[in-house]
Parts: C-alpha cells; sequence; structure tokens
C-alpha cells in the first residue's frame, strides 16, 4: 500500500470503525477496529501522529522497536508514561520517581493489594480479599445516607483505599469531602485532591495517572480498572489481585453494587452509551495486556470472559446491549 492509498484506506476505516463502535453490532467493532489500528501501524512516523502510531502498537502488542519510536516523541509526559507502560507489559518495575506521590509510595510500596469491583461475585472471597495488605474499592461511598453494602464472605468488609471519577465526586461531593472520609482517597482531577485536602482537613489523597495519553488512535478511552492498575504499578506493589469484575459478560451486573445510589431503569441507556464511547474491546485488550505482568492476576470471575475469544466475548456483549446505541 503506498502512501496515498494508505491514507484514504485509513480515513475509510476510521468511519467504519466509529460507526460500529457508536451505532453498530458489537460482533463487528472488534474487527473494524483491528483493520483501523493495523493500518495506522503501517503509518511512516512524524510529529503529528507519532502518539496515534505508538498507541495502536501497544493496543496490537508490537513491541517490537516500539522504545525506539517512543523515545524521539516531543510530549515529554507522554513520552514517560508510555515507556513506563511498556515497561508494565514487559513485567518491569516502575523505576521512574518523578511520577509518583510519596506518601502513597511510602503506604504501598511491596504490599499486596485486592481490587474490588461492584459486581455480584461467584464465589465466596471475602476472607481471602480481607487479607490483603490494602483493599483497593472503586466509586464507594463509605458513609452518608447511601453507603455501599459490603458482606463478609462475598466482598470483604474492609476499605483502605477508593479511587474516584469526576463523575462520581460531582455527584457525591458532601459525603467524599467529609472529614469522615478516612481512608485513601484517588482523584482522577487534582483539583479534586486539593479540595479534599481543603474541605476534610485530611491529606490522606492523590492524583491518580491515567492511561488517556493511550487516545491518540481512536477516540476510546480506559476504563477504571486499567487505570487502577497502571497508577497501583507505578509504586511497585508486591502483588495486585482484582475481584468481583466480569469486564461486562453478565450485562448490567456492575449495577448491583451500586444499586443504593443510582436509577437502575434511567442509568441502562447511560451505561451502554459509556460502554461504547470507551469501547470494551479497547479495555479488554490493555487487561489481556496487563496480565503480561506477573505481579497481577484475577479471580475466576474475571478470568472467564478473558479466556474467549473476541467473537464470543462480543457475542454475550450483544446480546446484553444492543438495544442500546449512542
Amino acid at each position: 500500500i503506498n502512501e496515498k492509498n494508505l491514507k484514504k484506506r485509513i480515513k475509510i476505516s476510521y468511519l467504519i470503525f466509529e460507526y460500529q463502535r457508536l451505532y453498530g453490532n458489537f460482533k463487528n467493532i472488534t474487527k473494524t477496529r483491528n483493520f483501523y489500528l493495523k493500518l495506522i501501524s503501517k503509518k511512516e512516523v512524524c510529529e503529528n501522529n507519532i502518539n496515534e502510531i505508538i498507541s495502536a502498537k501497544i493496543e496490537l502488542g508490537k513491541f517490537k522497536g516500539l522504545r525506539d519510536i517512543i523515545s524521539i516523541n516531543t510530549n515529554k509526559k507522554k513520552k514517560v508514561n508510555q515507556m513506563v507502560l511498556l515497561d508494565f507489559f514487559e513485567n518491569k518495575e516502575n523505576k521512574n520517581i518523578d511520577i509518583i506521590d510519596i506518601n502513597f509510595y511510602n503506604k504501598i510500596y511491596n504490599k499486596t493489594i485486592a481490587v474490588v469491583g461492584p459486581a455480584s461475585p461467584l464465589s465466596e472471597n471475602g476472607e481471602q480479599i480481607d487479607r490483603y495488605d490494602y483493599i483497593v474499592r472503586v466509586n464507594t461511598l463509605i458513609g452518608g445516607k447511601v453507603p455501599i453494602t459490603l458482606d463478609k464472605s462475598k466482598t470483604g468488609l474492609r476499605t483502605d483505599i477508593i479511587y474516584y471519577n469526576d463523575d462520581m465526586v460531582n455527584r457525591w461531593c458532601d459525603i467524599i469531602m467529609s472529614p469522615e472520609n478516612v481512608h485513601w482517597n484517588v482523584f482522577k482531577n487534582k483539583k479534586n485532591c486539593e479540595k479534599f485536602i481543603n474541605l476534610s482537613k485530611n491529606k490522606s489523597c492523590s492524583n491518580q495517572t491515567t492511561l488517556d495519553f493511550l487516545n491518540g488512535s481512536t477516540t476510546a478511552g480506559a476504563m477504571m480498572i486499567p487505570n487502577i492498575l497502571f497508577d497501583l504499578l507505578k509504586y511497585n506493589p508486591k502483588k495486585i489481585k482484582i475481584f468481583n469484575v466480569d469486564f461486562y459478560l453478565s450485562g448490567f451486573n456492575y449495577m448491583i453494587g451500586y444499586k443504593n445510589y443510582i436509577n437502575k431503569a434511567r442509568n441502562e441507556k447511560r451505561f451502554v452509551k459509556e460502554l461504547r464511547k470507551h469501547d470494551a474491546f479497547f479495555n479488554y485488550k490493555l487487561i489481556k495486556l496487563f496480565l503480561n505482568n506477573k505481579r497481577i492476576a484475577i479471580d475466576e470471575m474475571g478470568m472467564i470472559p478473558l479466556k474467549m475469544n473476541s467473537h464470543d466475548y462480543a457475542s454475550r456483549l450483544h446480546k446484553h446491549f444492543s438495544k442500546h446505541t449512542y
């Protein structure tokens, strides 16, 4: 393919992929995405397209020669994060102390960490979860009128670290920013971390480093679990295990964990909109790449979809979410 034809094919395949991602059949998304990414990876590297080429090669798992491309990236922040992410996928530790919060580092370095999702679990892992040095929960309200329900046998009873997205902070600011919130809180937005310190008089928070630098090849974005894994691995923990996450294989199962503070009927359509926007397959591939790191493990529930081929996984998503589009 010459450069002129390549540009045409990229434009056309991008339009086809974006249509499928937002409005089409879930079964077609992974096929059109792979075709588009392969075309992107064939482009000649220049300053204007370097980040989309790096992102495409990372997602495709084409790591050979990738460090050489990253090394000429003029965006220093993205360059650092791209190198660190590649280190994690190649089972290496983070050696860049400039990208960590020293207080959080002192807390979780060389510790075992359980990341517990909101889905209704298949197994009773509660006792195993509580044996970890630190337990991470996602978008969890411990106090106030709408606390999350913890179960000794299924979810464990402890909570040590909570990761919040911006939407959760905006909706439940009074509870999250309260002096009663004594957990370590990780925010995506640096301003929210500063706000938490000012309002709660508690300095137990840090700013999360997300995978936004991978948005170069498509408009998809990483969801909470891949972002959390990337952020935690920066601090070189001993082990991370994910519990109670099935990567949407059971449909709206995740809403069970959030039943106290969401309207199920109203949020189903919104959820599918977000799932299409972020692209489930993009996140599915990221998790598989993270599993190259020997410090990361996933419970039986999470491994079921990860052992499936892309077509079968897509068929299950189509079964649950096909009635809603973007």
